[in-house]
C-alpha cells in the first residue's frame, strides 16, 4: 500500500545541554495502520518543556486510527502534556467516536510514547508498540509490551474476568530462519479478543496501567531512543548484540528498510514436530505483511567529555563495520512506501 512521503525539519528552542534529533519513518506495507507523531509541550505536573514522539499501530477496522488521524497537532500536543497521556488520548478518542461507539468495538490501536526532558526521559506505554533506549552506547531499556508473556499484566486481566485461549505465532531463530510458539489470545468480559493486553478504543474494554518508565540524563550523557510498532521489533532479535549494534548506528530509514525486507524476504521456517528438523521454504503474502513505523530520537551533548566521544567513536565505527552483506537494503521497498518526518531541536 503506497503511501505520501512526507518530510520535516525543524529548528526548536534551545533547552539544556544536548542537540536533539527526532526522525520518523513509516512504511505502509499491509493494512496502513501504524503512525508516528512528534511534537512539544509544557508539563502539567512541573511545567517543564519536552519534545516528544509517539508511535500508534491500529489493528481490527481502522476506525481508531482514522480518529487519531483527526486529532490536531494543537490537540495532541496538550494531550501529550498530562500526567496520564494514555488516559487522556483515550478520553479523547472515545469523545470523538461519539454515542455510535458499540460495547463490542473491533477497532483499536497501541500507543507507544517518549517524552524528553533536559534532565530525564519518559517511556509511557499502551500495548506492544516499544521503545529502546540506549545511554552511552549500553541498553538500559526495553518496554515490556502488555501481552500474555507478561505476567504482572495477566494478573491484571484475570482480575478483570479476561480469559485467554489458545493462538500461535512465530519466533526468529536467526535473520533468516524463524519457528512457530504457542501463544494466547486474551478474551475480554463483553469485549473483542486481542493478541495484547491493552490498547487504545475497543470502547475502554482493556483497561489502562499507564506504565511509565522514567531514565535520568545527564548532560555529558550520549542517548539514542528507537520506538516502534511491533511491525519493527517482532523482526528484531534483541537477544544478539549485532542487532543491538545495528539500532545504535544505523539511520532511522536504514532501520525501516532493514526490517521491512525481513518481511518481504524468503524464510527457512522449521517444521514443528520434526527430528532432524525439516526445513521449507516461504515468504509472506503481502496481505499477511506488517506495516513497520520507527522513531529515532538521538540526544547528542554539547559538551562531549572523553568517554563519550568514545563511545561516538566506536559507533561511528560500528556503522563503517555494518556492511551491504550484513544489512538487508529493503530492495522491495519504494521510498513511495514510507512516511518520514525529521525534527532537528537544541535541547
Amino acid at each position: 500500500m503506497a503511501s505520501l512521503v512526507l518530510n520535516e525539519n525543524r529548528v526548536l528552542p534551545a533547552l539544556g545541554e544536548h542537540t536533539i534529533k527526532i526522525k520518523t519513518k513509516v512504511a505502509q506495507l499491509s493494512k496502513g495502520q501504524d503512525r508516528v507523531r512528534t511534537g512539544q509541550g509544557i508539563s502539567v505536573a512541573t511545567c517543564e518543556h519536552f519534545y516528544y514522539a509517539c508511535v500508534f499501530d491500529g489493528h481490527g477496522t481502522d476506525k481508531c486510527i482514522r480518529i487519531i488521524d483527526r486529532i490536531t497537532q494543537e490537540r495532541l500536543d496538550d494531550i501529550m502534556e498530562s500526567s496520564y497521556p494514555v488516559r487522556t488520548m483515550a478520553m479523547e478518542i472515545k469523545r470523538m467516536w461519539g454515542p455510535q461507539h458499540s460495547q463490542v468495538e473491533w477497532s483499536g490501536s497501541t500507543m507507544g510514547l517518549v517524552k524528553v526532558f533536559e534532565n530525564r526521559l519518559e517511556c509511557v506505554n499502551c500495548g506492544d508498540s516499544q521503545v529502546m533506549v540506549f545511554v552511552n552506547g549500553i541498553l538500559v531499556h526495553f518496554t515490556v509490551p502488555h501481552n500474555s508473556e507478561n505476567p504482572v499484566e495477566m494478573e491484571r486481566l484475570l482480575a478483570m474476568g479476561a480469559t485467554t485461549s489458545p493462538a500461535s505465532q512465530f519466533e526468529l531463530v536467526s535473520p533468516n530462519r524463524m519457528k512457530t510458539k504457542s501463544a494466547k489470545y486474551i478474551n475480554f468480559p463483553h469485549g473483542p479478543r486481542l493478541a495484547i493486553g491493552q490498547a487504545l478504543g475497543h470502547n475502554d474494554a482493556t483497561g489502562y496501567t499507564e506504565d511509565t518508565v522514567i531514565i535520568p540524563i545527564l548532560p555529558t550523557d550520549l542517548v539514542r531512543v528507537v520506538g516502534g510498532s511491533d511491525g519493527l521489533w517482532d523482526l528484531v532479535m534483541e537477544d544478539r548484540e549485532e542487532e543491538l549494534a545495528m539500532l545504535r548506528a544505523m539511520e532511522c530509514d536504514e532501520i525501516l528498510q532493514t526490517y521491512s525486507a525481513r518481511w518481504t524476504q524468503v524464510w527457512e521456517m522449521e517444521v514443528p514436530n520434526t527430528n532432524p528438523i525439516k526445513i521449507d521454504k516461504c515468504r509472506y503474502r503481502p496481505v499477511d505483511c506488517d506495516d513497520v513505523a520507527v522513531f529515532v530520537v538521538d540526544m547528542l551533548p554539547i559538551i562531549v567529555p572523553e568517554p563519550v566521544a568514545n563511545v561516538i567513536d566506536e559507533i561511528v565505527q560500528e556503522i563503517a563495520y555494518i556492511s551491504a552483506d550484513d544489512v538487508l537494503t529493503g530492495e522491495n521497498i519504494s521510498s513511495t512506501d514510507c512516511n518520514e518526518s525529521t525534527v532537528t531541536a537544541d535541547i
